[in-house]
């Protein structure tokens, strides 16, 4: 896969994921009569944090894809640094997959873990781009700006929901 078709599919794995879970909140929303915000924020479960983590793992692991993915973001192949990401992913995927069928605690528990996880490595991603771009060093990653802005700001929001959910302001 060529650098700029790896840059765009993670510019589009952002969107589209969140566009997933836009759809599917709608579905739930309107055939199980339940609060939008419940139905949206057990979607982004489904979707941003379980099937999105797990593809993740997926991809971080296998030899073949990760090796795309760290030569993308300018690592060296093989790092043991990204196993451990791709674990992170997929236990946060199978929390948000299971999120649906346990308490009110456990989603919310669930939802701010990823948020948090989610925004911390956006920063440090855009603390490394900046280094990166202010050493003159020609970065591949510098157009996934896009995905990352996504990720934070939806991160963010998603906190905040997550919490007024929680604490019952919005039902």
């Amino acid at each position: 896969m060529s650098p700029k078709t790896i840059e765009k599919s993670i510019n589009y794995y952002s969107v589209s994921f969140l566009f997933s879970s836009l759809a599917c909140s709608v579905f739930v929303y309107l055939f199980y009569q339940i609060p939008y915000l419940k139905a949206f924020l057990l979607s982004f479960l489904v979707w941003n944090v379980g099937v999105r983590g797990i593809v993740a793992f997926i991809a971080n692991w296998i030899p073949r894809y990760a090796d795309q993915i760290a030569e993308s973001y300018g690592w060296e192949k093989g790092q043991s640094i990204q196993k451990e990401i791709a674990a992170a992913d997929g236990a946060f995927g199978i929390l948000g997959v299971l999120s649906p069928f346990f308490s009110i605690d456990f989603a919310v528990a669930t939802l701010i873990g990823f948020c948090f996880c989610s925004f911390t490595s956006e920063i440090s991603g855009f603390i490394e781009l900046y280094q990166r771009q202010s050493k003159q060093e020609n970065l591949v990653a510098k157009s996934i700006i896009f995905g990352m802005s996504i990720d934070g700001i939806v991160s963010l929001i998603v906190f905040v929901l997550s919490l007024w959910w929680k604490l019952g302001i919005v039902s």
